[in-house]
């Protein structure tokens, strides 16, 4: 397969397996055409994402679909696109965009944008976590976590802030390795925040109260929230505690709530969550920073090691 790297952008055709999927066929009279076969929606969200398959190569990519709006390409398409050329084994790559393409629909005609990105074999770090099949096992969340960084830490040398960071947007791709993915909220410098009113539980206190002038920094926010479901697996609620400003008292009380469980306590492990979760955004620290913590330096699983405590997982249905 020549994909973007090659130089043709959306030189696929996409080929429909079912007779009413909203997504026909289209064909590109390009070199390098390669037929795209769409075997099922996975996802019906405002964009929605189908599974697909490359029958030349038997190699599965998703495919997500953004619908024009008022006859202009989507803006979350065009900040998602934009990581087509990104190369890291924690970013989920995007192998393929195409801004203008047309579905052909009995009766009308309709111009979607679409990228074809990289599948992800056991699916989301939330689905792993709320099915319980996920170890709770402190050098598998090391290991992840240490991935998570790198992952954050690439972004943010390039000057580009996710925004939209939470379990949902990672994932478990081929031989377990954690996945950044989702950039639609993407933003680099002085650029606005596109709207998202789904994640409050991962936004920094700035970012709530429209006062963000840090998007990396608030970034690290979601970072430390991200830390503490994989430590503790349990969900922090504190959209209501948060409007009393005290998101500091909240975070200490929460910490010492569930570390109580934890034996023997881990200070190098408070230290980090609390600098992540700090409301005062210039006190956290950059991603790259985080590799000088104590609890950061501990024991991780190998490249090769992680397929034998991860086992368990069960990879998604195709």
């Amino acid at each position: 397969m020549e994909f973007q790297q090659q130089g043709y952008l959306g030189s696929s055709s996409l080929t429909s397996l079912k007779q009413d999927d909203p997504s026909p066929t289209l064909t590109y009279h390009k070199k390098n055409t390669h037929e795209v076969e769409i075997i099922k929606k996975i996802s019906s969200s405002k964009f929605p994402i189908y599974l697909c398959v490359f029958p030349e190569t038997n190699t599965y990519v998703y495919l997500k679909c953004y619908p024009y709006v008022n006859d202009k390409v989507s803006p979350y398409y065009i900040r998602e696109a934009r990581f087509k050329n990104f190369n890291h084994p924690n970013i989920l790559a995007i192998h393929s965009a195409d801004a203008n393409y047309e579905f052909v629909s009995d009766p009308r005609k309709t111009h979607w944008s679409y990228i074809l990105m990289e599948e992800t074999t056991y699916g989301s770090l939330y689905s792993c976590i709320v099915s319980g099949l996920l170890p709770n096992d402190e050098k598998i969340t090391r290991t992840y976590f240490h991935q998570l960084v790198q992952g954050i830490e690439y972004l943010h040398s390039r000057k580009i802030a996710h925004s939209d960071l939470k379990l949902e947007n990672i994932y478990i791709g081929k031989d377990y390795t954690l996945k950044i993915g989702n950039f639609m909220h993407s933003q680099v410098h002085n650029e606005a925040p596109l709207p998202n009113k789904y994640t409050d539980g991962y936004k920094a206190p700035e970012v709530r109260n429209n006062e963000c002038q840090n998007p990396l920094a608030a970034d690290i926010y979601s970072v430390g929230v991200i830390l503490f479901i994989l430590k503790f697996r349990k969900f922090p609620c504190l959209e209501s505690l948060m409007a009393s400003g005290k998101v500091k008292e909240c975070w200490m009380a929460l910490y010492k709530m569930y570390s109580a469980q934890d034996q023997p306590a881990d200070p190098g492990f408070e230290v980090l969550l609390m600098d992540l979760v700090n409301p005062d955004p210039s006190k956290r620290p950059k991603a790259e920073d985080i590799k000088t913590y104590k609890w950061y330096q501990g024991p991780v699983y190998s490249f090769g090691e992680l397929a034998s405590p991860l086992k368990v997982l069960k990879p998604c249905d195709r």
